[in-house]
């Protein structure tokens, strides 16, 4: 999947995957051999061992197989079923967004909202601005708009660009 969510379900993953890397390593088996024992390519083994890729049924099957470990295999199977479970809730809950913490009422006051205050962190307020505010954006070009901007402010103001 390409969601990589920092979640509980993604650390269970990772543990899951590390219980397969101790059962290849304590069989002393390589990553490459392992890979050919299962039948897949050592860089999906890899990524099962690394929590990037949830391993099938299957894949623990094999797994357990090439490991001698085949007592493991009910213990490994309910645990990737409940990760599985995990990464479900997770995705159910994220897709849902804001709906539940929102709740119905949002939409009314969003519309009877005349005023809309944001913060804007990388912006000097109108006070604290001198005509040199603007200079260092507009020589990067970033900031094209700069000297249009504040020769508007000052007519405005009435100041003569020595300052407000």
């Amino acid at each position: 999947m390409t969601t990589d969510p920092s979640s509980a379900a993604h650390d269970a993953r990772r543990a899951l995957g590390a219980r397969l890397r101790e059962l290849r390593t304590g069989a002393a088996l390589t990553i490459r051999e392992l890979g050919t024992a299962t039948g897949q390519h050592f860089t999906r083994v890899s990524k099962i061992e690394n929590g990037v890729q949830p391993p099938s049924d299957r894949d623990i099957w094999e797994w357990c197989k090439a490991c001698n470990a085949d007592d493991q295999v009910a213990d490994l199977l309910a645990t990737l079923h409940a990760v599985d479970t995990a990464y479900l809730e997770f995705r159910r809950e994220s897709r849902a967004g804001m709906k539940r913490v929102l709740g119905a009422h949002t939409l009314r006051r969003y519309e009877q909202t005349t005023v809309f205050r944001i913060y804007e962190h990388n912006v000097i307020p109108g006070l604290f601005q001198t005509p040199t505010t603007p200079r260092p954006c507009s020589r990067s070009g970033s900031g094209s708009w700069a000297r249009p901007m504040m020769s508007r402010r000052r007519s405005r103001s009435g100041s003569n660009g020595s300052g407000y």
